[in-house]
């Protein structure tokens, strides 16, 4: 019977985790108008002290991606292998594929971790879960993130880099995974 009354708080914890992790559907979607407002918040104060303002959310993954094609495509002269019987890819085409992903979960991470804490002020003075700011964080970088590939997909297209409709669903999963 020992074992039986040491179990039961664990088992009450977990359930009680599981019903906080796991609210209701409808209580998901009641906080949903502040979930898109602190995203929007979240997107306006990121840029906010610069000069560019939302001009630099656009103009960074182009210069990022001008930066490494620089280097690796021209100074260094990269090229990555291309599969049997396929032309090769250009360098600026296969960073702007693989980098991209990457960056966005690596941002979402770093700005969900630390969300809590910059917002220390606002948990403190107004009651409501403290997970919407990670999930604002998180859905902001990927916001970010989804709008500059985007853009450097349509730049690669306009410069003659093969870009092929039918991979990006498979581009986009890196997003969403």
């Amino acid at each position: 019977t020992g074992v039986q009354t040491c179990a039961l708080p664990i088992c009450l914890c977990w359930l009680n985790l599981r019903a906080y992790m796991n609210p209701p559907t409808q209580e998901r979607f009641h906080h949903l108008d502040l979930l898109l407002l602190l995203v929007r918040r979240d997107l306006s104060n990121r840029y906010a002290g610069s000069v560019a303002g939302a001009f630099w959310l656009l103009m960074q993954p182009l210069m990022m991606l001008g930066v490494y094609a620089l280097v690796f495509g021209l100074i260094f002269r990269v090229t990555p292998e291309a599969q049997p019987g396929l032309p090769p890819i250009p360098y600026v085409g296969f960073i702007a594929v693989a980098l991209w992903p990457w960056l966005a979960f690596s941002e979402a991470v770093l700005r969900g971790t630390t969300a809590v804490q910059q917002q220390a002020a606002l948990v403190k003075k107004v009651a409501f879960r403290s997970q919407l700011l990670v999930f604002a964080a998180v859905i902001a970088s990927f916001a970010v993130h989804a709008t500059g590939a985007m853009l450097v997909l349509l730049v690669l297209r306009l410069f003659g880099i093969p870009v092929d409709p039918a991979g990006l669903p498979v581009y986009a999963l890196g997003f969403v995974s």
